[in-house]
């Protein structure tokens, strides 16, 4: 379990913060809804050398402990070779209610190579304290976007960008993943492929950006390689 403080932000409501334990922290993988776009991303990440075959059910998803989420802006990995993914994150809470906020899967590329399991468990999982109530972006979910950014050399560069009528929603994913109505987790919702191949980046922000509703959620994180 792991205890997280959030500034819930509700449609016609002053932003307030609430405490949000962490129960169930579950990373997922291959939930777009396009097949091809799927095939797209496993391309990706055999041009970096790790080999990966279909699964036989679709989406599906990697159990690590909560213990590794961090609403931090640094982060610290054991090597070069990792990167981030933009992920819209769900938190269940109670009754039923269902959360959102935006994240980051970053991911030892390296060990990934060996095994795509371990691979989740080495680096920390970021989430913004922002977080949104989905009863608010139910109609209007499919123009939420969502993009990532890598900084190189200096300059900020767009690594990553989609609406979220790529992947599947919020419900479809709890449902794949077994959820029946528990409060407590936190689940990642697969990422979409990047604009220029996976780069190892020591800067890299993500955000969601609600254009009915005019709000923004947006981290900045920074990667230290542990020398």
């Amino acid at each position: 379990m792991r205890k997280i403080h959030f500034i819930l932000e509700k449609k016609n409501a002053e932003p307030k913060i609430v405490e949000y334990e962490a129960k169930k922290l579950l990373i997922g993988g291959f939930t777009g809804r396009d097949k091809k776009a799927i095939a797209d991303h496993i391309e990706e990440l055999k041009n970096k050398g790790i080999q990966i075959d279909l699964p036989q059910k679709i989406p599906m998803f990697f159990k690590v402990s909560p213990y590794i989420l961090t609403t931090e802006n640094m982060i610290e990995v054991p090597c070069n070779e990792t990167s981030g993914e933009v992920e819209y994150v769900i938190l269940t809470g109670e009754d039923g209610k269902i959360y959102i906020t935006i994240g980051s899967d970053h991911t030892d590329r390296g060990l990934e190579r060996v095994s795509v399991y371990k691979s989740k468990w080495v680096c920390p999982k970021i989430l913004n304290e922002k977080i949104w109530c989905y009863d608010d972006l139910r109609g209007h979910w499919d123009k939420i976007e969502m993009r990532s950014f890598i900084f190189e050399n200096g300059k900020k560069e767009l690594y990553q960008s989609a609406k979220l009528e790529t992947l599947l929603r919020p419900e479809e994913i709890l449902k794949e993943a077994g959820y029946h109505g528990e409060n407590g987790w936190v689940v990642y919702s697969g990422t979409v492929p990047t604009l220029k191949g996976v780069v190892y980046s020591r800067g890299f922000e993500v955000n969601l950006f609600d254009p009915v509703l005019n709000r923004r959620i947006t981290h900045l994180y920074i990667v230290n390689v542990l020398t």
